[in-house]
């Protein structure tokens, strides 16, 4: 469906295919917010672990829960994502990866570095 000078009346996002800049991008503030969030959880958590050992254990036993490694995993690559991405806008504000090519190269280089990073961390606290 389209108005009378030819532009489309709603965007069907489905047929939007997002580049991959645009792709980590949005995936740099949807972590940024996720640990952002993720703040008073822990500071609640550590806080009772500072009030008694009943509760330093209580918060001890509450983190060790396994449904909780998913969750682990989720703030361990956003933190690396964020950091990476961070990297890379900073090159960006210094005009260092503008042009097309190269900001295509360095978004792949932050989400594989990124992931890599986090799978090595992650596989790191288990062991």
């Amino acid at each position: 469906m389209q108005s009378a000078d030819g532009r489309p009346i709603y965007l069907d996002l489905k047929q939007i295919k997002l580049p991959m800049p645009g792709f980590i991008s949005i995936l740099h503030r949807a972590f940024g917010a996720m640990l952002a969030l993720s703040i008073p959880v822990f500071s609640y958590l550590f806080a009772l672990s500072l009030n008694s050992e009943a509760g330093f254990h209580q918060a001890q036993s509450f983190l060790a829960s396994g449904w909780l490694y998913p969750v682990y995993f989720a703030l361990i690559w956003g933190f690396t994502h964020h950091l990476f991405a961070g990297i890379r806008y900073l090159l960006i504000d210094i005009e260092i990866g503008v042009e097309r090519e190269a900001s295509y190269k360095s978004s792949i280089v932050v989400f594989v570095a990124a992931l890599l990073v986090s799978v090595a961390l992650a596989v790191g606290l288990l062991l």
